[in-house]
C-alpha cells in the first residue's frame, strides 16, 4: 500500500478571489523544481486578469525557480467553468462535468 499523503495547508498569500483557486491548495503538492506545462480549458475566452491570477495560483504550488507553461484552450461545450491538467493531475471544475454528476445521480433507483 502506498504511503499516505497529505495536503498541503491552504496557502495564506493566494489572493485569487475565484472559486478554483481554493480547490488547488488541496488537490496539488508543490511540484519539485523544473518546467512545468499545464493546459487548461474553459468554455470561453478569459481575460488577461484572469490569466494572470490563474499563473499566479499555479505558480504558488511550484519550488522557488520552477517555470509554469500554460496553454489555454475554449471549449464551449464545457458550458462554464474551467479544466485544469498539470502533470498526471486532472482537475474538472467544469458545469458539463456537474451536470453530469448530478444525471448519475438522478438515474439511481431510490432505497426504501
Amino acid at each position: 500500500m502506498p504511503p499516505k499523503v497529505s495536503a498541503p495547508p491552504p496557502n495564506p498569500t493566494l489572493t485569487c478571489d475565484c472559486f478554483f483557486c481554493a480547490s488547488f491548495s488541496s488537490l496539488f503538492l508543490p511540484i519539485s523544481s523544473g518546467e512545468i506545462f499545464a493546459e487548461i480549458t474553459v468554455a470561453d475566452e478569459i481575460s488577461a486578469a484572469q490569466k494572470k491570477s490563474l499563473e499566479k495560483s499555479l505558480g504558488s504550488f511550484m519550488s522557488k525557480g520552477s517555470k509554469v507553461s500554460i496553454s489555454y484552450t475554449v471549449k464551449p461545450e464545457i458550458l462554464g467553468g474551467l479544466i485544469v491538467d498539470v502533470g498526471d493531475k486532472h482537475i474538472n471544475m467544469s458545469i458539463l462535468s456537474r451536470i453530469q454528476q448530478l444525471q448519475q445521480v438522478l438515474n439511481q433507483p431510490i432505497a426504501m
